[in-house]
């Protein structure tokens, strides 16, 4: 939760100007909140001649922890404020790490981050595995990616070391699938192979009852970027390594809706997807449910082993919220076929049709603009778990629900704090509101339908049901 809440003051300040600035003032409250101690020597060392920042693992390359070894470097961190300059960091770096044996190294000019895995080459273009935008990511995937390569305790256990080659191997694969992709495409238009032009030739035929030459459909066809990329898109829709390749050459879109066996579903954010699609699985297929969890790590019967869990309606079952788009992709693809279904049943729609199929999964949430809209007039009271507490203020049902929350689940409250409403820090509040008398706020200005939303929230993480809360009104 301090990382999401450091992310977001980072984006409030001012650039750094120069290499202490975003030392200071970025990467350093970003490395303390992945578990760094800066002032510690057995955890960072800054004064290395080969980075700006280095972290320091077990000496054991294939273990998590060796004691009286000392420690070895498994990051370098460059930090270059000048954005144009951060190529030639990148190669600096790239060839240190090669030359020490480290496991990932990082260039940042404290807004933009990309990582590196130098094995066997030295050129940045060929070892590079990620790269994140702090101003413009969503935050959600911020945390997660830094978590997930960054984290002292996963590069203490080598999770982000296989994660980062892993990523090398993948992103690899993409640029193989995009250069052979685009080679096939120039041979269809360039007349080398004839199959793409003799098909458009029929199909003008049949439409128009003119018969063009071979040349000039070519000719149209090379001069057709537009249709280039649609026809592309179309062609290898069914592959679902090539669509992952497709997504870096097509303008990418965020997603509106989906289409789920001939349905269209409207979304407000993208993890809605897997869950609408876990969802309907489950309405399906609730006796082998359990196969989820062989499909992926990111689902779970224990909230609390995720970093933003989400439930799967009421299957007691969960996946990660916190994943970027492509990962989303690929898990929903896995679970697709895991239950005898093509991935090609799944279509992500990047912009809303003119007509939406308002049918949406039970527990599909609606996207912004089109929620049922409770009534305008104010609750005079709550029931919870059958018990009627009468309230003045609409804020006073979220502080009940989360007193009565605590007061059953104190030991394990922190998870609480995956709902943004929740926090610890009253000051990144607008009107904070203390949960009882512990050390936990709400944020007191929240409109009823929000309002709704996060007690409904609340409840399903500590694993009640909506059901359990009811918000009463005088006629």
């Amino acid at each position: 939760m301090a990382l999401r809440e450091t992310l977001v003051q980072i984006r409030a300040q001012p650039r750094g100007s120069s290499r202490l600035a975003v030392h200071t003032r970025i990467v350093t409250p970003i490395l303390e909140d992945l578990g760094w101690d800066a002032q510690d020597p057995e955890q960072v060392d800054l004064d290395s001649s080969a980075a700006d920042v280095v972290l320091l693992g077990p000496r054991g390359r294939h273990a998590s922890s060796r004691d009286g070894e000392a420690p070895r470097p498994v990051v370098y961190i460059k930090i270059e404020p000048i954005a144009t300059a951060l190529l030639g960091a990148a190669a600096s770096v790239v060839a240190a790490g090669v030359r020490d044996d480290v496991d990932i190294c990082v260039t940042t000019d404290g807004r933009s981050w990309t990582l590196y895995v130098p094995k066997q080459t030295q050129d940045p273009d060929q070892c590079q595995v990620a790269e994140w935008r702090l101003d413009d990511d969503e935050i959600g995937s911020l945390v997660s990616e830094f978590l997930r390569f960054l984290s002292r305790q996963a590069l203490r256990d080598q999770t982000a070391q296989r994660s980062a080659e892993e990523a090398l191997v993948e992103r690899a694969n993409v640029k193989r699938l995009t250069e052979a992709i685009t080679a096939v495409w120039q041979r269809l238009l360039t007349g080398s192979d004839t199959f793409l032009a003799e098909y458009v030739q029929d199909e003008v035929r049949d439409e128009t009852g003119l018969t063009p030459s071979i040349e000039q459909v070519a000719e149209v066809l090379r001069g057709s970027s537009s249709s280039r990329e649609r026809l592309l898109v179309q062609g290898v829709a069914g592959d679902t390594d090539t669509r992952l390749a497709l997504q870096h050459s097509v303008p990418r879109q965020r997603p509106t809706g989906y289409r789920l066996w001939g349905k269209d579903y409207p979304i407000s954010r993208q993890r809605e997807i897997l869950t609408g699609v876990a969802e309907a699985i489950y309405a399906r297929h609730a006796n082998t449910f359990e196969r989820v969890l062989t499909v992926s790590e990111y689902f779970t019967t224990d909230p609390s082993t995720r970093r933003v869990p989400i439930s799967i309606g009421s299957s007691g079952y969960y996946h990660e919220g916190g994943m970027n788009r492509r990962v989303l992709i690929r898990t929903v693809t896995k679970l697709l076929e895991a239950f005898g279904y093509r991935g090609e049943d799944l279509h992500v729609l990047p912009s809303s049709p003119r007509n939406w199929n308002t049918t949406r999964s039970s527990s599909t949430k609606p996207s912004r603009g089109r929620r049922h809209r409770s009534p305008s007039r104010r609750p005079s009271g709550v029931r919870l778990f059958e018990t009627y507490y009468p309230i003045q203020w609409q804020y006073e049902a979220l502080t009940i629900v989360a007193t009565q929350l605590y007061e059953r689940h104190s030991d394990s409250f922190d998870r609480a704090l995956h709902v943004s409403q929740i926090t610890t820090d009253p000051a990144t509040r607008t009107a904070a509101v203390q949960i009882g008398s512990t050390e936990y706020f709400h944020e007191k200005a929240v409109d009823l339908d929000r309002l709704t939303t996060v007690c409904h929230k609340l409840l399903d993480l500590f694993g009640y049901r909506a059901e359990d809360l009811e918000l009463v009104y005088n006629d």
